[in-house]
């Protein structure tokens, strides 16, 4: 008997491509045991390069806790199979290491390691395929968490 295929990922954040509404809801001081979240509203633009094996997002989000600007890069490997997820703000112009996950049953699920306040954590991060509000649109855009520390 065959083992089933692989599945390719490489077009897995398609549906993101274009000029989007978005919304971030971001803990303002995570692992605290602060339950503050602060709300953020802009845009993102999300570019395609390398024939859809990355990606790049630019976010400009404002809120009561300030304006964040930052770019993320998304790139596929397809031995692995994994998208490797960077992130930077333009505040700092460092890129942070990677979050690295797949995407399955129409869910994404990324981990990795960051710093904050000075200690290592490990971070995770989950991203459903949906539909999201193209600027100028009326139709609903889901809810986006930042990464601690972003």
């Amino acid at each position: 008997m065959d083992a089933p295929e692989r599945r390719d990922g490489q077009h897995d954040f398609d549906f993101e491509i274009g000029t989007w509404t978005t919304h971030l809801s971001r803990l303002l001081r995570p692992l605290t045991g602060s339950t503050e979240w602060v709300e953020h509203n802009g845009t993102s633009v999300v570019r395609a390069v390398w024939d859809g094996r990355a990606n790049l997002v630019e976010l400009d989000v404002d809120g009561s806790a300030g304006h964040i600007e930052g770019m993320s890069l998304r790139l596929y490997n397809p031995q692995t199979r994994q998208w490797s997820l960077y992130f930077a703000s333009r505040g700092d112009g460092i890129m942070a290491p990677p979050a690295v996950g797949a995407f399955a049953d129409g869910r994404g699920v990324f981990y990795g390691q960051e710093s904050l306040a000075g200690r290592a954590i490990s971070c995770a991060s989950s991203s459903p395929r949906s539909r999201r509000r193209r600027a100028g649109s009326s139709s609903p855009s889901p809810t986006m968490a930042a990464r601690p520390g972003r």
